[in-house]
């Protein structure tokens, strides 16, 4: 059995009884990390990535003894690792740094939404100009043609 996580491959060479993975990552969850999940004594891996969890991360997750990865990014929890839970997941690893703040999220947003506009704003004004001055043209070569008939026609009546 080959199990990927975050990249990682890992090979069994049978299906393990004891073996349980939970991956609950990008499904939008929102509230606490619930305590119960400390009854889930045989879990091995555990991602709850991309989703908007808030509050700190529980102790209880230290009574994950068999957890060999623990996956909480992008998600908006505070507050320190918990020290037996670094302990249980092997060697402790600096903590990422937190995603950027709503705030600068929306203000990259708008300066994209901005860049966009305005490139389309000249864009469309370039092509608006070059079709009008073609129509503008046919229009006068229709209407300096059909004056030309008309002063013919007045000519020979």
């Amino acid at each position: 059995m080959t199990i990927i996580n975050k990249g990682i491959l890992m090979e069994y060479e049978k299906i393990l009884s004891y073996l349980h993975v939970i991956d609950l990552s990008s499904n939008n969850f929102i509230g606490e990390i619930p305590n119960t999940i400390r009854s889930l004594t045989k879990l091995r891996m555990l991602n709850l990535s991309n989703n908007a969890l808030t509050g700190s991360i529980p102790l209880s997750l230290a009574n994950l003894t068999e957890l060999e990865s623990l996956d909480l990014l992008s998600n908006k929890l505070s507050g320190m690792i918990p020290p037996a839970l670094a302990q249980t997941c092997g060697n402790p690893v600096e903590v990422p740094p937190t995603p950027p703040s709503d705030a600068s999220t929306k203000e990259l947003d708008w300066k994209i939404v901005l860049m966009g506009f305005g490139s389309g704003l000249v864009i469309g004004a370039v092509m608006g100009l070059h079709t009008t001055s073609k129509i503008e043209h046919r229009f006068l070569r229709f209407f300096m043609a059909w004056q030309r008939r008309r002063m013919h026609e007045i000519r020979f009546v």
